[in-house]
């Protein structure tokens, strides 16, 4: 909540800070200005933190919450109840709704007649949407299917879903399951290989799904690909037959992993080509919960699968790069960590190597230096391997560079980035860049205001013949 805040108020630098002074850094800016923070379904909030400091607020800024339970801790906020629609906001959606099931003509322009649909739905928009779709696809006319509500007993949404899921056929049913593994919103390509539902059967799902309001379409603009939501209740009734379902649940989660890394192995490092980064903008909350998900699942009892660890270095591997330059320095600690761990489960000393460096570098950048130094045993005992990726002992230098700079002790930093500049010793050149752009701010921070304009006019004058976007913009 507090990256997106600052990203959104154009701060994106606060990203990188640790999180207490990435708070007060927040906080400052809600102070100087009026921000409205709205945060939506705060009952599947996990982080109890995050209520009470909603409730000191910085003044003027003010939020808006919205939930399905009352939450006591915020009992001293004011509490407004939200009833069913209006019968005029009612009939605009009946109106908006029709429109899109192609029913317009054959309803006809008097929505009077919608008053019992109304009634029967206490006027909740989604039983107003799903009862709609019902009214078209089981092809019954308006009032028998309002009776049929009328004489249901229990729940509501437990009879118009069961309806519903009774219209659906094989791939389409397949399509709704697997959409409960996208926390926020799905792309139709990850929907249709996670589902194998491929052509015309997806399309034809997609509009099933659509037409009875259990998959909502999200399109910011005519250029933009639709992407697929699931309401709450709906996400509640598909999740719970998918527990009915684990032969295909296996064979589903694995295509869901399979997409997610070929996803981010077209990202990786992208130095060059920072596009590519745009790739995994919408797509990054779920390539978390799918590292998320392996983790829980990498042990079948007391036997590792090799096949998801690999799956969770190449995630963490490949995804590395996005999260350092988007500034998601929070979630890249979690991500490099699970870079170690699957690294040493795999026994491969050089992306562990890659994945402590990551960490020390990381966090010296924040000036978190104590817990840099956390990682640092480990390395330097990893370091004493003589055969080492080229890579490997190339990103622990830096990193090691980045940490004695932090500390202050700029002349070892400078040592340590000038030990990588050697043609020998380079990966690429753009590390030679990445190198001399650091000893430039080193002498800088020296007072070294010549050598300092030195370097910086070598990296910029290396950056622009490669194309390396990051190194013009810094130097």
């Amino acid at each position: 909540m507090l990256d997106e805040t600052a990203r959104t108020l154009d701060y994106p630098g606060f990203t990188q800070f640790d999180h207490d002074e990435k708070r007060r850094e927040v906080e400052q800016l809600l102070k100087r200005q009026r921000v409205l923070l709205v945060l939506d379904n705060i009952e599947t909030v996990t982080d109890g933190a995050l209520p009470t400091w909603l409730l000191n607020l910085p003044e003027p800024s003010k939020a808006l919450i919205t939930s399905r339970e009352k939450h006591r801790t915020l009992w001293s906020s004011w509490l407004v109840e939200l009833r069913g629609m209006s019968e005029a906001e009612a009939q605009t959606l009946i109106a908006q709704r029709l429109q899109a099931l192609q029913l317009s003509k054959i309803a006809g322009g008097d929505l009077a007649h919608f008053e019992p649909l109304i009634t029967v739905t206490g006027g909740n928009p989604k039983a107003i949407e799903m009862t709609l779709g019902l009214v078209k696809h089981e092809r019954r006319p308006l009032q028998q299917v309002v009776d049929d509500l009328y004489a249901a007993r229990g729940n509501l949404f437990d009879d118009l879903f069961a309806r519903a899921w009774g219209l659906l056929d094989e791939a389409a049913r397949r399509v709704l399951l697997v959409a409960t593994f996208f926390p926020a919103s799905a792309s139709a390509e990850a929907l249709s290989a996670t589902a194998d539902v491929q052509g015309f059967a997806f399309d034809r799902a997609v509009e099933r799904l659509s037409d009875l309001a259990l998959l909502d379409v999200q399109q910011v603009d005519l250029r933009s690909p639709p992407r697929y939501i699931l309401h709450p209740l709906v996400r509640a009734f598909a999740g719970a037959k998918l527990t009915e379902q684990p032969g295909f649940e296996e064979g589903a989660r694995e295509r869901w992993i399979t997409w997610y890394v070929q996803l981010v192995a077209r990202v990786g490092y992208c130095g060059k080509n920072l596009q590519r980064l745009e790739l995994l903008d919408p797509e990054i909350d779920t390539v978390h919960t799918v590292l998320e998900w392996i983790s829980q699942h990498v042990r079948s009892g007391n036997v590792l699968n090799v096949a998801r660890v690999h799956n969770v270095l190449d995630l963490a591997k490949d995804s590395s790069y996005y999260h350092y330059v988007r500034g998601l320095w929070g979630r890249a600690i979690s991500i490099y960590r699970q870079r170690i761990e699957s690294a040493r489960q795999l026994g491969d000393s050089g992306e562990e190597v890659r994945g402590l460096a990551a960490c020390v570098q990381v966090l010296s950048l924040q000036n978190n230096i104590d817990a840099a130094a956390i990682y640092l045993p480990r390395l330097e005992q990893l370091l004493a391997i003589p055969d080492l990726p080229k890579i490997s002992r190339l990103e622990s230098h830096r990193a090691l560079a980045h940490y004695w700079m932090n500390a202050g002790d700029l002349e070892r930093a400078v040592q340590m980035f000038g030990s990588s500049v050697q043609p020998a010793n380079l990966y690429s050149d753009d590390d030679r860049i990445y190198n001399l752009r650091w000893i430039a701010l080193c002498r800088y921070d020296q007072g070294m205001l010549m050598e300092a304009r030195h370097c910086f006019q070598e990296a910029l004058e290396g950056a622009v013949q490669l194309g390396y976007q990051r190194g013009i913009s810094f130097s």
